[in-house]
């Protein structure tokens, strides 16, 4: 079965740059709007399903309510990153031999060949790709040992109002996610691809194409545009008119996510019909961060695990010879060779003590960077 687009765009981004969860659908939803801090909801196929906001209880897209337990979030400020990502900036998880720019010369022109924006020559079976015109800026809270606390202490009535007949969600407790951070942009452009025929060939961009939707967006392995490759653009329609445009596309999102040693509980049925039910979340975009949470499991004495996706690669980080960066032979990570490298590198675990009843393991940034690996 061919690997879905945003599971490839996701896996090949993040081995790039910790810069965060890459959202193969980052546009805001047209029911409840752009991603906001502290929100609380679950990823699925490449997209944020919102559920609540965690830090507003009057915030306007708590429209069908918020949990019954007691409302208190701690006091979080915001950190903001202006340009955390440059304009003109190009995001590519693949190396390329070569990359071109305009138009090139064909012997059989076509519209699609005219309109030939980039063609990069790449030595890699599968990649992803992100354009930002405009860069883009990062908002992250601080003072995460508040937001672990606070998630520890209301994860399971979370969970209860996602599952129960406000929501109707078919989630497990640990699709449930905490928004920490986010990167937004006005303008974007994205692709993933995995070309089962070789490990290499040519990646052709094609813009304004006046048979696409809006002029936009095409990427494709042959110069003519026939050789698909699957890629998304926005804003649709694009923006027009004297005012800039709004910044408040999610290209990539930060959260923490949260994981029992042993669940007692058993999840509420939720109240519409199976036909009804949402999809469950997304299993691959935790897969990394279960194998973290089993693995602090199985060292320590630990009840209750909160990791974040940024945690996995820094710990993927401290391995000696690892690295991030785009390489001809790299290829994604599956939870199966991670377990591999925890089990052989042993990264040492940084304990925190017990908040709201429950025990748990504190791996921020700042304590990945103090970790070392015992041979």
């Amino acid at each position: 079965m061919p690997r879905p687009p945003w599971d490839i765009y996701h896996k090949e981004l993040m081995k790039r740059d910790p810069l965060g969860h890459p959202m193969w659908f980052p546009e805001p939803c047209s029911q409840f709007g752009e991603v906001h801090l502290g929100d609380v909801g679950y990823i699925i196929k490449g997209e944020f399903v919102f559920l609540f906001n965690a830090i507003e209880r009057d915030h306007p897209r708590n429209i069908r309510g918020v949990p019954s337990d007691p409302f208190d979030p701690p006091p979080m400020s915001e950190k903001r990153q202006p340009y955390s990502i440059a304009p003109g900036s190009e995001l590519r998880s693949f190396r390329t031999n070569s990359a071109s720019l305009g138009a090139e010369v064909s012997s059989t022109p076509t519209v699609m060949s005219a309109s030939v924006g980039a063609c990069y020559e790449f030595s890699t079976q599968t990649g992803a790709l992100l354009r930002l015109k405009e860069g883009a800026h990062a908002s992250r809270l601080t003072c995460e040992d508040l937001m672990i606390t606070y998630m520890s202490k209301h994860i399971s009535t979370w969970h209860a109002f996602a599952v129960g007949p406000q929501v109707g969600a078919s989630i497990e407790e640990d699709d449930i996610v905490f928004i920490c951070g986010h990167t937004k942009a006005s303008e974007w452009q994205l692709a993933a691809f995995h070309d089962h025929s070789s490990r290499g060939g040519k990646l052709y961009l094609h813009v304004g194409v006046p048979s696409l939707a809006g002029g936009g967006f095409h990427v494709s392995f042959n110069e003519e545009g026939t050789a698909t490759v699957p890629s998304r653009y926005g804003p649709i329609p694009a923006h027009s008119g004297p005012d800039p445009a709004p910044v408040n596309h999610s290209v990539f999102l930060n959260y923490f996510r949260m994981k029992r040693k042993l669940l007692f509980t058993v999840p509420m049925k939720a109240a519409a019909g199976p036909h009804q039910l949402p999809p469950k979340g997304d299993d691959d975009s935790k897969g990394l961060t279960k194998v973290l949470c089993d693995y602090v499991f199985r060292h320590s004495g630990a009840e209750l695990a909160c990791i974040s996706e940024r945690d996995v690669v820094l710990v993927q980080a401290t391995v000696p010879g690892y690295s991030h960066r785009p390489s001809e032979t790299s290829v994604s990570m599956s939870p199966q060779q991670f377990e591999q490298i925890l089990s052989a590198f042993r990264p040492l675990i940084v304990w925190n003590a017990s908040s709201g009843g429950h025990q748990q393991i504190l791996l921020g940034l700042t304590d990945i960077m103090d970790l070392t690996i015992s041979p």
